[in-house]
């Protein structure tokens, strides 16, 4: 889909991106409708994530039942979606049972580390200069930094305050649904075996 967007320069990027949204949209649509969350994107995946909230088994069964039923009926909706170039779209769904925990991290662009390191270098060898270093004299510093090098005070600003989150999610729960979707086939709905498991023993 992307070599028959790509040969139209103009319009190519906006129209793979409007093809995407079009698809994925109503997909995310249904995850929430079925309480759960969109943990990411990655490419043309979605990881949702339907967290417990009691440990008791029949509301684990309820939540697996919850999530075989939105991914047959994103099966249902979704599979042999026509795309407005006419490449046609399926999707397959991989559900898995287990523990998870998301760890956040805050950064800054690359950019900004550099400027930031170099003003806070600057800074602190001018303050080691001074006894009693006072707001007044550390004001005076930064306005001397930032005039030697250019800089202003709101890109200083932004590069402190702008910072960039990142998230990452691990666990058992994350390892066994990548193990069954490396097993789907397009159209499939497949399920690991804690998850049937789970479901079987309610028969």
């Amino acid at each position: 889909m992307c070599q028959k967007y790509s040969s139209d320069v103009q319009r190519g990027v906006n129209q793979l991106a409007n093809a995407l949204n079009g698809y994925i949209a109503p997909i995310v649509e249904a995850i929430l409708k079925e309480k759960g969350d969109v943990y990411k994107f990655a490419g043309d995946a979605v990881l949702g994530l339907w967290p417990f909230e009691n440990n008791s088994i029949d509301h684990q069964r309820e939540q697996a039942k919850r999530v075989i039923s939105c991914a047959l009926y994103m099966k249902k909706s979704f599979c042999n979606y026509m795309t407005p170039i006419g490449t046609i779209l399926n999707i397959k769904s991989a559900i898995a049972l287990g523990s998870y925990s998301i760890i956040f991290l805050r950064g800054t662009t690359p950019a900004c580390s550099k400027i930031l390191d170099e003003y806070e270098i600057k800074m602190q060898s001018s303050i080691r200069n001074v006894n009693f270093p006072s707001q007044t004299t550390k004001l005076a510093n930064s306005t001397n930094y930032i005039s030697k090098t250019g800089l202003n005070q709101e890109t200083i600003e932004n590069c402190k305050t702008n910072l960039i989150n990142y998230y990452v999610c691990y666990g058992s729960a994350v390892v066994s649904v990548r193990n069954a979707e490396h097993q789907c086939k397009s159209q499939d709905v497949i399920v690991d075996m804690a998850t049937w498991l789970l479901l079987d023993s309610d028969s």
